[in-house]
């Protein structure tokens, strides 16, 4: 004669279950590489593009005026594009020669491919001369991009 176990039936039943959500949920994060960053450019200005709620540059370029707000657009992509990537730790650091001026950490969500992370600094903070900036996810570097602020 077999003995019907209820509370270990139910438990290995909850136990699976809760595998399997996880297994199918997508809720783990995973990694943003330098092989994801498609894109990086400077800008004077952000401009809206029409007919939609998203933001761009409005004026690619590498030089700029002491005036100017320099804006950096990172563009990352991956294969399946309407699975996120996850939360991951972006930093943006701004330098005048080999010293870091400013930088900036944020947590972010990588959520659907492509995407755009923004960051900007008065050229002012800089001063002239040549200037990079760098963008590192999870404190490893995947691009840095040189510019020039003049008079």
């Amino acid at each position: 004669m077999s003995r019907f176990n209820a509370p270990s039936l139910f438990l290995s039943a909850v136990l699976s279950c809760i595998l399997v959500a996880f297994i199918f949920s997508g809720c783990a994060t995973l990694p943003v590489t330098k092989d994801h960053l498609k894109s990086v450019v400077l800008s004077g200005k952000v401009v809206q593009y029409a007919g939609n709620e998203e933001w761009g540059p409005g004026d690619i370029r590498d030089t700029f005026g002491p005036e100017d707000n320099i804006y950096v657009f990172a563009t990352f992509a991956w294969p399946h594009a309407g699975r996120g990537r996850g939360v991951h730790e972006h930093t943006v650091r701004w330098y005048t020669g080999n010293d870091l001026v400013s930088e900036t950490k944020t947590k972010t969500d990588f959520s659907k491919a492509p995407f755009e992370v923004l960051s900007w600094l008065p050229a002012a903070a800089l001063g002239y001369g040549p200037h990079s900036i760098e963008i590192l996810i999870d404190g490893e570097s995947v691009a840095r991009k040189s510019f020039t602020v003049e008079e």
